[in-house]
């Protein structure tokens, strides 16, 4: 925590209460966590080969990822427990295609994710199914998603700056994403789902641009409430909050910037009051950081003590009162958007020119097929006239 801390804020005497709970090696380590150096991260891919795991060593974890899910439809099927719709959103997935849920990389991710805890792993799975399943359908289950999946209020969600994918890695070499609410007033109730499919779409894009030695070490999230203290749209956020718990990223660090004073100080930790409920059950607390100040001392604090790259996308000379004027510019996210289009673009085609070649070969072989079916073509010396033959 920086600049300083008051009892009477929730997010700094949550943090308080679990580093005092912790042995000094552990706070010592959730700090070089934090940092980008877990010692935990560095002997994993000290072992591994080719900056990812040790094949021996995700082997056993994969081994064990399945067989907890083999002990839950087990307990499931022949006594009743742990029914929920998220096993029901996996079996579903299985069913449409088996590769797809069975695929090692799939799995990889939410043991990563879950700090290779196989049981943690396989309900954030489970959990990650039945969002995606709510929010796109069934048909969408083992589907990537795209910008298209998202609709029009995703798209707005995402044009408007709430979730950004910075342009450059922090020293650690992570990726960044900065959150911030600049949804106005009149548009969070129309864009409640869209900023949850949204956030699913930002998560995916992480997941297929990062590298494996960043998604070992996790991406660094950006809590950005200097500029407007009022509380989210509960709705709203409780719904991202469930997709940011069941993607398969790993949180390295969870930074939570606001401004310094005691004014408002409920409309501040309505705001953490959501957050850290779920940073808690998973068990990350001990990797939040609080930040007060202004935009300047918190964007100083981020570069030079926690090495974020200096490319944070915060307009300069922004008041707190930000009703008028969104407190993040857009050049970093429409660079990125049109990237992506270009990306799916380029992804239809092939898969276009895939199905294209596909059908001319289906063609073909139906009309060899079919000329089989009619005695096919009799080119043998029998089947030529005499003056083809003396041609020949």
């Amino acid at each position: 925590m920086t600049k300083r801390t008051r009892d009477t804020d929730y997010d700094a005497d949550l943090i308080r209460q679990e580093m005092e709970r912790l042995e000094n090696r552990e706070c010592e380590t959730s700090e070089q966590a934090v940092l980008g150096n877990d010692p935990n991260d560095r002997n994993i891919l000290e072992r591994g080969h080719d900056g990812t795991e040790d094949p021996a060593f995700l082997s056993l974890k994969l081994i064990e990822f399945d067989s907890k899910i083999w002990t839950i439809e087990f307990l499931t099927d022949n006594f009743g427990f742990g029914r929920n719709s998220g096993l029901k959103a996996y079996q579903l997935a299985r069913d449409q295609n088996k590769a797809f849920v069975d695929n090692p990389q799939f799995k990889i991710g939410f043991l990563r994710a879950e700090r290779y805890h196989p049981k943690q792993a396989v309900y954030r799975m489970f959990r990650y199914l039945e969002e995606k399943c709510d929010m796109f359908g069934s048909e969408k289950l083992t589907n990537d998603i795209c910008l298209e999946d998202i609709g029009e209020d995703g798209k707005r969600f995402l044009e408007i700056g709430c979730l950004q994918i910075l342009p450059k890695r922090d020293k650690a070499g992570r990726l960044v994403v900065l959150a911030g609410d600049s949804i106005k007033k009149e548009d969070v109730k129309g864009m409640r789902e869209g900023a949850r499919k949204g956030m699913f779409y930002v998560a995916s894009c992480i997941e297929q641009e990062d590298n494996e030695e960043g998604k070992i070490k996790g991406f660094v999230s950006v809590q950005w409430r200097v500029h407007n203290i009022e509380p989210p749209d509960a709705k709203a956020y409780e719904g991202m909050l469930r997709v940011w718990h069941s993607v398969p990223l790993k949180t390295a660090v969870c930074h939570l910037c606001r401004p310094e004073t005691t004014f408002n100080l409920e409309y501040l930790n309505a705001h953490s009051r959501m957050l850290l409920p779920v940073l808690k059950n998973a068990r990350l607390i001990r990797f939040v950081r609080s930040h007060y100040g202004t935009a300047q001392e918190c964007k100083y604090t981020l570069m030079n003590k926690y090495g974020c790259p200096d490319c944070l996308p915060i307009r300069d000379g922004i008041s707190s009162d930000t009703s008028n004027k969104s407190p993040f510019h857009l050049r970093y996210q429409k660079e990125w958007l049109a990237k992506r289009k270009q990306i799916e673009s380029t992804k239809r085609q092939k898969s276009f020119r895939r199905l294209s070649l596909f059908d001319n070969n289906y063609s073909f072989e139906k009309n060899l097929n079919d000329l089989d079916s009619l005695g096919g073509l009799d080119i043998s010396e029998h089947s030529l006239s005499p003056d083809r033959q003396k041609s020949c």
